[in-house]
């Protein structure tokens, strides 16, 4: 009798660790989803043979639709709906046409980078 009351009792134990884990996944499934809406659409064209990746913001991909993106991306690269990697990142620019990232390797010096995007009244990070 000892033996089947410990089963039962070690049966239930598992059963609740199992519904607190359900209950963490759909939780934590659900923040990303919020974390997601509140950041709003975005897209990218990530060019890892020229160094650089192109991101959409939310403006631009209501704007232009995700159609016309996609094809101007095009085979320069490949287009998806998330923001471009910080990975290996040397710097980006952001205009209102999108933010473009930089990655170690890319042929143009940082410095002529920054001054660049200077010019097109955009805004750097490192």
């Amino acid at each position: 009798m000892k033996k089947f009351s410990f089963l039962v009792l070690l049966s239930g134990v598992f059963a609740f660790s199992a519904c607190g884990k359900d209950k963490k996944e759909n939780a934590d499934k659900a923040n990303a989803k919020n974390k997601t809406a509140k950041a709003g659409k975005v897209a990218s064209c990530n060019s890892p043979k020229y160094q650089t990746c192109k991101e959409y913001g939310e403006k631009n991909v209501e704007a232009a639709g995700i159609d016309f993106l996609k094809n101007l991306c095009g085979n320069l690269g490949d287009f998806k709906e998330v923001p471009c990697s910080t990975d290996k990142k040397i710097g980006s620019c952001k205009t209102l046409e999108g933010q473009d990232f930089y990655y170690e390797g890319y042929p143009i010096a940082v410095e002529k980078l920054k001054k660049q995007c200077d010019e097109k009244k955009g805004t750097w990070s490192n």
